[in-house]
């Protein structure tokens, strides 16, 4: 009998919408690869509020509870994949460090605009960068 290893596997998207169409996509693949994968949104701006629409606001706040609160769950994987823009990357970079401070283990796979455009930033906090479609990466 084989036994296969079957990794845990955390999927993160860092967008101010919650549109993320791709990650969406990417995401259901490997659930459907990997039956032992979370999907997270975090949404660090209130894009929709009445207000942030009227006075132009962009509150990208996130509160170091909430950074931790995130990268606690996040954390309990062997592997974490993040998607993201650049307006979004300094958010992500502190969510990827906590995440390491919690667990030094774990692989982190960079994807999304801001890292197929920047690979070179993007392996800065990252093991892996994907550079292309995701489900091709995935599976190979």
């Amino acid at each position: 009998v084989q036994h296969r290893y079957q990794m845990k596997i955390n999927l993160v998207s860092v967008e101010n919408g919650l549109q993320g169409i791709g990650f969406r996509k990417l995401a259901a693949h490997v659930k459907r690869l990997n039956s032992d994968t979370e999907i997270f949104f975090v949404a660090p701006t209130h894009q929709f509020s009445l207000y942030n629409r009227i006075f132009l606001n962009s509150d990208f706040a996130l509160s170091h509870t909430d950074i931790d609160l995130i990268a606690d769950k996040v954390s309990k994987a062997d592997m974490a994949g993040f998607s993201f823009m650049s307006e979004c990357r300094d958010i992500a970079v502190r969510l990827i460090t906590a995440v390491r401070e919690k667990n030094p283990h774990i692989r982190i796979v960079s994807g999304g605009a801001h890292s197929r455009i920047y690979p070179n930033d993007a392996l800065q906090f990252s093991d892996v960068v994907c550079d292309g479609e995701g489900e091709m990466a995935v599976e190979s």
